[in-house]
């Protein structure tokens, strides 16, 4: 097994998830592409929108499986990938959380 450092991007779209992973040389930053793969998305994105977490992460642990097992890549496992997200009505919603804090209580992760 070769010492190369590899990169891995996932892509979020409306109809797939895609997936690619390159090695790369820190010395003049070239990369040379190993392997991509497409997986559909089934509708659990909709105009830009995540319509359901679980069927989208599923989709992304397709593409990250057939990564690993990829003949070039195996038997390194995938430990941190980037993600970019492709929509064309890309949008965010903003949440409101109120909380009454008390001044005796010391605050922590879990409020």
């Amino acid at each position: 097994m070769d010492n190369s450092q590899y990169i891995v991007a996932l892509e979020i779209a409306s109809s797939h998830v895609s997936g690619a992973a390159a090695t790369f040389n820190s010395d003049n930053r070239d990369t040379y592409k190993k392997c991509s793969f497409e997986q559909p998305t089934r509708g659990s994105v909709r105009y830009g929108s995540i319509t359901n977490v679980e069927e989208l992460f599923s989709d992304l642990r397709v593409v990250v499986n057939k990564i690993q097992q990829h003949k070039q890549i195996s038997p390194r496992l995938v430990s941190s990938v980037f993600i970019g997200v492709d929509a064309r009505s890309v949008r965010s919603e903003m949440i409101v959380v109120e909380r009454e804090i008390n001044e005796g209580l010391p605050v922590s992760n879990t409020l």
